[in-house]
């Protein structure tokens, strides 16, 4: 028994950690579908001694302590069989994140150090579970659950701001040479956009903007009316200003005829010396690996926890097997990112 937590029924650590693994796996939760494993998770520390609960959003809460251990328990979504061949275990979700979600909660479970732990709802959707979660922010330092590989801890992940265009034209027929095309008009305005977007020295410190998706016209032999575009503009560190005054002015220029609206924002974090970088390089050094540190093009719930608190990204498996449909994971990466773990809680 540790700290007051129950002796596992299962015969040993490891068959613990690979049973919490897969259990969670099994459940499948893409976002907006969390409850049962959030259940299970719940019914799993509480066996273990650990005191947890269910808070009003579906978010699991456990331990106590300045450090957050974070990590998200919904997928995307598509079910996929889960099964263990040799040492890979495969999947819906089991890189991203819930291998993530297994080794934080075996290392709060395992360890005799103070820490907390939150696993949250929406993250690939709304960030709804990460947002509720701030309302009541006491943590100074945080680590956040996602898959980085074993050695690699990432300090920054770039803003993102989803813009929406609504352009108006008029509907002729396209024999006749028409300066008022809807779809034309909005591609202008995204061109002239992407002009004024801040360039840095690398991709992570460059404003970086995609059209995800176009919708405009009636049929194939008439100058459309109206057009409506996605764009997709990741944001460098300390460039949101200038990129949201940009928007601005173009919108002052196109007046009546163009509706530009921001539809989503998020900052861009970077933090490349916190304290718990500099634990969890330590941590990793200790187990015989060499460090990597990587600055991420994308988002996740950490650029909006970063504002309040000290923190760095880390956990087990491939980034690049997230969201696909091989998703797969070797156990001895998941164990020794526990044991990474347990030796990094001590640090705090």
């Amino acid at each position: 028994m540790k700290n007051g937590k129950k002796e596992s029924v299962l015969e040993t650590e490891k068959e613990r950690r690979i049973y919490l693994l897969r259990e969670i796996v099994k459940r499948y939760s893409p976002t907006g579908s969390e409850a049962n494993v959030a259940k299970f998770i719940m019914s799993f520390l509480r066996e273990q001694g650990v005191k947890s609960y269910i808070d009003e959003v579906g978010n699991v809460i456990a331990g106590e302590g300045d450090l957050l251990l974070c990590s998200h328990i919904d997928t995307v979504p598509g079910e996929l069989p889960v099964r263990i061949e040799g040492d890979f275990i495969y999947g819906r979700g089991v890189v991203d994140a819930k291998a993530s979600v297994a080794s934080f909660i075996m290392s709060i479970v395992e360890s005799d150090s103070p820490c907390s732990l939150a696993l949250v709802v929406e993250e690939e959707g709304s960030s709804r579970g990460a947002n509720h979660l701030l309302e009541n922010f006491t943590w100074k330092n945080v680590l956040i659950g996602e898959p980085s590989k074993i050695n690699t801890i990432v300090v920054g992940y770039k803003g993102r701001i989803l813009l929406e265009i609504i352009s108006k034209g008029t509907a002729t027929h396209v024999a006749i040479p028409s300066p008022d095309n809807a779809v034309m008009k909005a591609f202008k305005i995204f061109k002239e956009m992407e002009a004024m977007l801040p360039k840095g020295e690398s991709l992570f410190d460059s404003s970086i903007a995609n059209i995800t998706r176009i919708q405009g016209g009636e049929t194939f032999n008439v100058i459309p009316e109206s057009c409506e575009m996605m764009v997709d503009i990741r944001v460098g560190p300390k460039q949101m200003e200038t990129v949201l005054q940009a928007i601005d002015d173009i919108k002052k220029q196109e007046g009546e005829n163009v509706e530009i609206r921001v539809a989503e924002s998020t900052t861009a974090v970077y933090q490349p010396d916190s304290r718990v970088k500099k634990a969890l390089e330590k941590s990793i050094k200790n187990h015989r690996l060499q460090p990597r540190i990587v600055r991420k093009l994308g988002s996740c719930d950490m650029n909006l926890i970063g504002e309040r608190a000290e923190i760095a990204s880390y956990g087990p498996g491939d980034p690049k097997l997230s969201h696909t449909n091989q998703e797969k994971l070797a156990l001895t990466e998941y164990n020794l990112a526990i044991d990474i773990l347990l030796d990094f809680i001590k640090e705090f």
